[in-house]
């Protein structure tokens, strides 16, 4: 009934300037819900921002402190299944009727699944992020 996750993640971070940030991630999961040739997954990700306000011609608000515009896409995996799910289980079945007597016998209680894999979800996100009036 164990299983195990293993996960390694790498992210790089860069602003220039104070007004344009950029950042990417590269993620690596494994996963002992699978087989051999499923078990790892890769999944990206990246974002830029533009920092508006840092602008010259923005200065000019003074009610305004902050505006930044942001878009972001990346890809989320889900391991999220119960154990061995991959695999044919077989199981005690009713009693079948052989000749003239009841014997017990053994069916198959799931089927092997041997490409079963990480769902992967692709997320793009838009977003205005603000404050003004002193942060109010």
């Amino acid at each position: 009934t164990d299983s195990s996750l293993a996960s390694f993640l790498g992210r790089i971070n860069y602003t220039l300037m104070d007004k344009y940030i950029f950042t990417a991630s590269y993620r690596v999961d494994g996963s002992s819900k699978f087989t051999e040739n499923n078990k790892w997954a890769n999944f990206l990700s990246g974002a830029v921002a533009w920092r508006l306000s840092e602008e010259k011609f923005m200065k000019k608000l003074n009610w305004l402190d902050n505006l930044k515009l942001r878009v972001s896409w990346g890809q989320l995996g889900n391991n999220s299944i119960g154990n061995y799910e991959w695999q044919a289980v077989y199981a005690t079945a009713p009693h079948y009727a052989f000749g003239n007597k009841a014997v017990p016998g053994l069916g198959m209680g799931s089927f092997s699944n041997y490409n079963l894999e990480w769902e992967t979800t692709t997320v793009t996100n838009l977003g205005i992020d603000f404050s003004m009036l002193k942060n109010r």
